[in-house]
Protein backbone atom coordinates (compact mmCIF):
# COMPACT_ATOMS: atom_id res chain seq x y z
CA UNK A 1 0.00 0.00 0.00
CA UNK A 2 3.06 2.41 0.73
CA UNK A 3 4.27 4.90 -2.09
CA UNK A 4 8.29 4.14 -3.46
CA UNK A 5 10.27 5.06 -1.10
CA UNK A 6 11.71 8.10 -3.04
CA UNK A 7 8.15 9.47 -2.44
CA UNK A 8 7.66 9.11 1.71
CA UNK A 9 7.28 12.10 3.53
CA UNK A 10 9.53 12.89 5.99
CA UNK A 11 8.98 15.40 9.13
CA UNK A 12 10.79 18.34 10.53
CA UNK A 13 11.71 17.96 14.49
CA UNK A 14 8.87 19.73 15.57
CA UNK A 15 5.99 18.80 13.00
CA UNK A 16 2.64 19.74 13.78
CA UNK A 17 -0.25 17.26 14.76
CA UNK A 18 -1.42 17.60 11.62
CA UNK A 19 1.75 16.73 9.80
CA UNK A 20 2.21 14.06 11.25
CA UNK A 21 -1.18 12.26 10.11
CA UNK A 22 -1.17 13.33 6.80
CA UNK A 23 2.49 11.81 6.54
CA UNK A 24 1.54 8.87 8.76
CA UNK A 25 -1.52 8.34 6.24
CA UNK A 26 0.66 9.41 2.82
CA UNK A 27 3.73 6.87 4.03
CA UNK A 28 1.38 3.77 5.33
CA UNK A 29 -1.06 3.39 2.10
CA UNK A 30 -0.06 6.40 -0.28
CA UNK A 31 0.48 3.99 -3.25
CA UNK A 32 -2.87 2.11 -3.20
CA UNK A 33 -4.51 5.96 -2.63
CA UNK A 34 -2.99 7.55 -5.03
CA UNK A 35 -3.76 4.43 -7.72
CA UNK A 36 -7.29 4.20 -6.21
CA UNK A 37 -7.94 7.92 -6.59
CA UNK A 38 -6.13 8.08 -10.81
CA UNK A 39 -8.76 5.85 -11.40
CA UNK A 40 -11.73 8.45 -10.55
CA UNK A 41 -9.43 11.25 -11.60
CA UNK A 42 -9.12 12.67 -8.26
CA UNK A 43 -6.20 14.33 -6.61
CA UNK A 44 -4.43 11.52 -4.36
CA UNK A 45 -4.61 14.35 -1.78
CA UNK A 46 -8.18 14.51 -1.64
CA UNK A 47 -8.06 10.65 -1.02
CA UNK A 48 -5.45 11.66 1.82
CA UNK A 49 -6.70 13.93 3.38
CA UNK A 50 -10.43 11.99 3.86
CA UNK A 51 -8.95 9.35 5.35
CA UNK A 52 -7.23 11.80 7.91
CA UNK A 53 -10.46 13.18 9.06
CA UNK A 54 -12.68 9.70 8.97
CA UNK A 55 -10.95 7.77 11.23
CA UNK A 56 -7.38 9.41 11.65
CA UNK A 57 -5.97 7.51 9.07
CA UNK A 58 -6.20 3.60 11.11
CA UNK A 59 -8.84 1.16 10.06
CA UNK A 60 -7.72 -0.45 13.09
CA UNK A 61 -8.04 0.55 17.23
CA UNK A 62 -6.45 -0.73 20.26
CA UNK A 63 -6.39 -4.69 21.12
CA UNK A 64 -6.29 -4.76 16.85
CA UNK A 65 -9.94 -4.48 16.58
CA UNK A 66 -11.50 -2.49 13.68
CA UNK A 67 -12.43 1.37 14.26
CA UNK A 68 -16.18 1.79 14.55
CA UNK A 69 -18.62 4.09 15.55
CA UNK A 70 -21.97 2.76 17.07
CA UNK A 71 -24.90 5.03 15.87
CA UNK A 72 -27.89 4.95 17.93
CA UNK A 73 -30.72 6.27 15.69
CA UNK A 74 -29.41 4.18 13.27
CA UNK A 75 -30.47 1.42 15.21
CA UNK A 76 -33.62 2.52 16.28
CA UNK A 77 -34.83 2.76 12.89
CA UNK A 78 -33.33 -1.26 12.06
CA UNK A 79 -34.70 -2.24 15.25
CA UNK A 80 -35.69 0.10 17.46
CA UNK A 81 -38.87 1.42 16.12
CA UNK A 82 -40.17 -2.24 16.13
CA UNK A 83 -39.44 -2.56 19.61
CA UNK A 84 -39.87 0.56 21.15
CA UNK A 85 -40.36 -0.43 24.86
CA UNK A 86 -36.88 -2.85 24.44
CA UNK A 87 -35.09 0.08 22.76
CA UNK A 88 -35.40 3.38 25.28
CA UNK A 89 -34.52 1.26 28.37
CA UNK A 90 -31.41 0.82 26.83
CA UNK A 91 -30.38 3.71 24.38
CA UNK A 92 -30.96 7.42 24.26
CA UNK A 93 -30.92 9.83 21.38
CA UNK A 94 -31.87 13.40 21.19
CA UNK A 95 -35.22 13.41 18.58
CA UNK A 96 -34.57 16.72 17.03
CA UNK A 97 -30.54 16.09 16.66
CA UNK A 98 -30.46 12.56 16.05
CA UNK A 99 -27.02 11.76 15.63
CA UNK A 100 -26.26 13.49 19.30
CA UNK A 101 -27.37 12.71 23.08
CA UNK A 102 -26.50 9.12 21.94
CA UNK A 103 -26.33 7.33 25.43
CA UNK A 104 -26.50 3.34 26.56
CA UNK A 105 -26.99 1.06 29.42
CA UNK A 106 -26.72 -2.77 29.68
CA UNK A 107 -29.54 -2.71 33.17
CA UNK A 108 -32.36 -1.13 33.24
CA UNK A 109 -31.42 -0.16 36.48
CA UNK A 110 -27.79 1.10 35.34
CA UNK A 111 -26.84 4.75 34.58
CA UNK A 112 -26.47 5.70 31.08
CA UNK A 113 -23.29 5.93 29.76
CA UNK A 114 -21.88 7.68 27.10
CA UNK A 115 -21.62 6.24 23.22
CA UNK A 116 -18.72 8.09 21.94
CA UNK A 117 -15.93 7.78 24.57
CA UNK A 118 -13.56 5.97 22.79
CA UNK A 119 -13.75 2.65 21.05
CA UNK A 120 -13.87 0.66 24.32
CA UNK A 121 -17.31 2.79 24.19
CA UNK A 122 -18.66 1.79 20.96
CA UNK A 123 -17.75 -1.37 20.94
CA UNK A 124 -19.31 -1.62 24.73
CA UNK A 125 -22.68 -0.58 23.35
CA UNK A 126 -22.29 -2.36 20.12
CA UNK A 127 -21.84 -6.07 21.71
CA UNK A 128 -24.96 -4.94 23.51
CA UNK A 129 -26.92 -4.11 20.44
CA UNK A 130 -25.21 -7.33 18.88
CA UNK A 131 -27.00 -9.39 21.77
CA UNK A 132 -30.55 -7.87 20.37
CA UNK A 133 -30.11 -8.19 16.26
CA UNK A 134 -26.74 -9.25 14.71
CA UNK A 135 -27.90 -7.64 11.44
CA UNK A 136 -29.26 -4.65 12.62
CA UNK A 137 -25.97 -3.74 14.69
CA UNK A 138 -23.76 -4.19 12.21
CA UNK A 139 -26.21 -1.95 10.00
CA UNK A 140 -25.74 1.00 12.18
CA UNK A 141 -21.87 1.10 12.40
CA UNK A 142 -19.63 3.30 11.01
CA UNK A 143 -16.61 0.93 10.15
CA UNK A 144 -12.39 0.80 9.88
CA UNK A 145 -10.65 4.11 8.22
CA UNK A 146 -13.57 5.16 5.67
CA UNK A 147 -16.27 4.86 8.47
CA UNK A 148 -18.76 3.48 5.81
CA UNK A 149 -21.90 2.91 7.39
CA UNK A 150 -23.36 -0.73 7.62
CA UNK A 151 -26.43 -0.25 5.73
CA UNK A 152 -24.12 1.15 3.07
CA UNK A 153 -23.04 -2.27 2.65
CA UNK A 154 -24.13 -2.61 -1.30
CA UNK A 155 -22.96 0.86 -2.64
CA UNK A 156 -19.02 -0.28 -0.84
CA UNK A 157 -19.51 -3.52 -3.41
CA UNK A 158 -20.88 -6.01 -0.83
CA UNK A 159 -23.43 -8.42 -0.56
CA UNK A 160 -24.53 -8.49 2.84
CA UNK A 161 -23.49 -6.18 5.89
CA UNK A 162 -21.99 -9.44 7.49
CA UNK A 163 -19.72 -9.88 4.51
CA UNK A 164 -18.39 -6.42 4.92
CA UNK A 165 -17.91 -6.85 8.77
CA UNK A 166 -15.90 -9.53 7.67
CA UNK A 167 -13.42 -7.77 4.96
CA UNK A 168 -12.62 -4.61 7.20
CA UNK A 169 -12.29 -6.36 9.99
CA UNK A 170 -9.29 -8.56 7.70
CA UNK A 171 -7.59 -5.67 6.66
CA UNK A 172 -7.17 -1.81 5.86
CA UNK A 173 -6.55 -2.58 2.09
CA UNK A 174 -9.76 -3.58 2.06
CA UNK A 175 -11.56 -0.76 3.79
CA UNK A 176 -9.84 1.64 1.54
CA UNK A 177 -10.53 -0.59 -1.66
CA UNK A 178 -14.51 -0.31 -0.12
CA UNK A 179 -14.39 3.27 -0.02
CA UNK A 180 -13.21 3.94 -3.86
CA UNK A 181 -15.78 1.15 -4.61
CA UNK A 182 -18.63 3.55 -2.34
CA UNK A 183 -17.72 6.83 -4.17
CA UNK A 184 -18.65 4.85 -7.60
CA UNK A 185 -21.84 2.65 -6.51
CA UNK A 186 -23.46 4.87 -3.91
CA UNK A 187 -26.92 6.99 -4.79
CA UNK A 188 -25.17 9.84 -4.10
CA UNK A 189 -21.97 9.16 -6.84
CA UNK A 190 -22.93 11.27 -9.04
CA UNK A 191 -22.63 14.25 -7.02
CA UNK A 192 -19.92 12.79 -4.15
CA UNK A 193 -16.92 12.18 -6.98
CA UNK A 194 -17.46 15.84 -8.82
CA UNK A 195 -17.58 17.73 -5.10
CA UNK A 196 -14.23 15.88 -4.82
CA UNK A 197 -12.72 16.58 -7.83
CA UNK A 198 -13.82 20.39 -7.49
CA UNK A 199 -12.41 20.01 -4.04
CA UNK A 200 -16.21 21.44 -2.60
CA UNK A 201 -15.25 19.66 1.00
CA UNK A 202 -18.27 20.66 2.53
CA UNK A 203 -20.41 19.54 0.19
CA UNK A 204 -18.65 16.24 -0.03
CA UNK A 205 -19.00 15.83 4.16
CA UNK A 206 -23.08 16.68 3.65
CA UNK A 207 -23.23 13.97 1.25
CA UNK A 208 -20.90 11.28 3.20
CA UNK A 209 -21.77 12.10 6.45
CA UNK A 210 -24.94 13.88 6.51
CA UNK A 211 -25.72 17.37 7.01
CA UNK A 212 -25.65 17.71 11.10
CA UNK A 213 -21.62 18.97 10.55
CA UNK A 214 -20.66 19.01 7.20
CA UNK A 215 -19.48 22.38 7.54
CA UNK A 216 -16.79 21.53 10.24
CA UNK A 217 -15.93 17.75 8.75
CA UNK A 218 -15.67 20.25 5.00
CA UNK A 219 -12.95 22.96 6.97
CA UNK A 220 -11.45 19.19 8.50
CA UNK A 221 -10.97 17.70 5.18
CA UNK A 222 -9.71 21.25 3.75
CA UNK A 223 -7.14 21.70 6.25
CA UNK A 224 -6.23 18.20 6.18
CA UNK A 225 -5.50 19.05 2.19
CA UNK A 226 -3.58 21.80 2.58
CA UNK A 227 -1.13 20.38 5.02
CA UNK A 228 -0.83 17.10 2.84
CA UNK A 229 0.24 19.20 -0.52
CA UNK A 230 2.41 21.55 1.34
CA UNK A 231 4.54 18.74 2.77
CA UNK A 232 4.58 16.90 -0.84
CA UNK A 233 5.84 20.71 -2.20
CA UNK A 234 8.19 20.93 0.54
CA UNK A 235 10.29 17.50 -0.61
CA UNK A 236 13.74 17.77 -1.86
CA UNK A 237 15.38 15.23 -3.71
CA UNK A 238 16.84 12.38 -1.52
CA UNK A 239 13.85 12.67 0.67
CA UNK A 240 15.02 16.13 2.18
CA UNK A 241 12.14 18.90 3.02
CA UNK A 242 12.76 22.46 2.96
CA UNK A 243 12.15 22.08 6.85
CA UNK A 244 14.48 19.76 7.23
CA UNK A 245 17.12 22.17 5.81
CA UNK A 246 15.57 25.18 7.40
CA UNK A 247 16.51 23.42 10.62
CA UNK A 248 19.69 22.98 10.01
CA UNK A 249 20.79 26.40 8.59
CA UNK A 250 19.46 27.38 12.57
CA UNK A 251 21.79 24.97 13.89
CA UNK A 252 24.78 26.28 12.04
Amino acid sequence: MAPPDDELLRLSEHPTSAERLAARVWNKAGGLLSSLAAQLQLETGVAVAVFCVESGGDGFGPGGRMLIRFENHHFFRHWGKANSEVFHTHFQFDAKRPWTGHRWRASAAGEFELVHCGQAGEWRAFEFARSLDETAAKLSISMGSPQILGSNHAAAGFGSVHEMFDAFSSSERRQIEAFFDFLQKSEAQPRMVPALRQKDFRRFAELYNGPGNAAAYGEKIKQMYDTFERLRAARKPGGETILDVMEQLQDV
